[in-house]
């Protein structure tokens, strides 16, 4: 009952089980094209990469045992995937990453999605107690102080002062990006 109660929907489908494997394999796609881009690796190949696994989408299930053999996802993840390539593009799927670069990029990716969530989220609730300030200016309220009735005040400056938090954690959504969502590739 209670995890339903301190459950977000949304931010959960940002960061399941379907979602991890998703963003391991756009990571996939993502380090084919710039390899390819580098001349690292064929751009015949990084096309192949591109248009197989863009809509290739492996069921937890499916990896689920040699995750539990591995430890990780990324070994029965690359077998799935090699499965929708040519014999002339396997090898160079995964070129030069390690499974745990994946899953930290992966990783940086959802939190990039929850990230972006909070922040709407966020924008969302300033505009709406910034209109609802606007439209309060003229409202007078009595003020309070340690319980008691202190000078009075505009309601519309009460929640002006609400708002103001929720800049400060917005501007530190802005501030923590450019640290925290680096691409792995050691």
């Amino acid at each position: 009952m209670y995890s339903q109660y301190l459950s977000d929907s949304k931010v959960k489908s940002f960061v399941d089980g379907t979602a991890v494997l998703n963003k391991m394999v756009l990571v996939e796609i993502a380090l084919a094209k710039v390899q390819a881009k580098q001349g690292i690796i064929p751009k015949a190949a990084s096309k192949e990469i591109t248009k197989k696994l863009k809509h290739f989408a492996p069921l937890a299930d499916d990896l689920a045992q040699g995750t539990l053999q591995n430890g990780i996802p990324t070994i029965s993840l690359l077998s799935l995937a090699k499965n929708e390539l040519s014999a002339s593009t396997k090898d160079y799927l995964h070129w030069g990453a390690t499974s745990q670069d994946i899953i930290d990029t992966a990783t940086v990716l959802m939190i990039n999605d929850v990230v972006k969530e909070f922040e709407n989220r966020l924008l969302k609730i300033i505009k709406k107690l910034t209109s609802l300030a606007k439209k309060h200016e003229q409202t007078y309220m009595v003020a309070r102080t340690r319980t008691q009735q202190a000078i009075p005040m505009s309601f519309g400056l009460k929640v002006h002062n609400w708002v103001q938090p929720l800049q400060r954690h917005l501007e530190r959504c802005k501030e923590m990006k450019s640290r925290l969502l680096v691409v792995q590739l050691g």
